[in-house]
């Protein structure tokens, strides 16, 4: 269950992801290097290497599956040095496979619980991830800004306050609940407003209210 079950996660991926070559193997490496079963419950770690979503206690919230988080990064076109937004910690393992693509990982939880065992368990694989609390430092007078954007669960409509916080040229990935579906879209910041792109449906767990923009 340690590295190679890693490695087997990317077997028959590779279509899920990016159409970009460069965005694609990255985020393969960064699967293939990254273990996924410290970031799940004891009770849940047998399914690790499985390409599913996990449920976590409460039903309500999920790790999503390895193929929808290697959408969402390859998607977000994170590269070296980035400084990366993750919004819905959850378990961590997002926010790992972002800091193995090289970013910068700041990231925003609502339950304490959660928030407080993924800072835990990234710690102990080496990883320094920023946690907040919920999405309030965007309204500042003075907001923070990020090369990428990435929601790790679906939300009712466009995050406008995420998006205004995209610096030039960055790009925020979102699955948006819309007519019955979920949907990813990918806005990306220009020099002349933004640019928003529909990515076809994917397969997320909702983030609780509190993380709604």
């Amino acid at each position: 269950m340690q590295a190679s079950g890693a490695w087997g996660i990317v077997v028959g991926l590779r279509e899920e992801l990016s159409p970009t070559p460069n965005e694609g193997a990255a985020v393969m490496d960064a699967l293939a290097h990254t273990l996924r079963h410290p970031y799940l419950p004891p009770e849940r770690q047998m399914r690790a290497y499985l390409d599913e979503s996990v449920p976590l206690a409460g039903g309500s919230r999920a790790c999503p599956a390895p193929s929808t988080v290697a959408r969402l990064l390859g998607e977000a076109g994170i590269e070296d040095g980035a400084r990366v937004l993750v919004v819905g910690l959850g378990t961590g393992y997002p926010a790992a496979l972002a800091a193995a693509l090289g970013a910068r990982v700041t990231a925003v939880e609502s339950s304490r619980t959660l928030g407080e065992r993924a800072v835990t368990a990234l710690s102990a694989q080496g990883l320094d991830v920023d946690l907040r609390d919920g999405l309030r430092f965007l309204d500042a007078a003075r907001p923070e800004r990020f090369d990428n954007v990435v929601f790790c669960g679906s939300v009712p409509a466009l995050p406008r306050t995420a998006i205004a916080s995209l610096r030039p040229g960055g790009t925020l990935v979102v699955p948006v609940r819309q007519l019955g579906e979920t949907v990813l879209l990918a806005v990306s910041r220009t020099s002349r407003g933004h640019r928003r792109k529909e990515r076809g449906p994917i397969d997320i767990s909702a983030l609780p209210p509190a993380l709604n923009d």
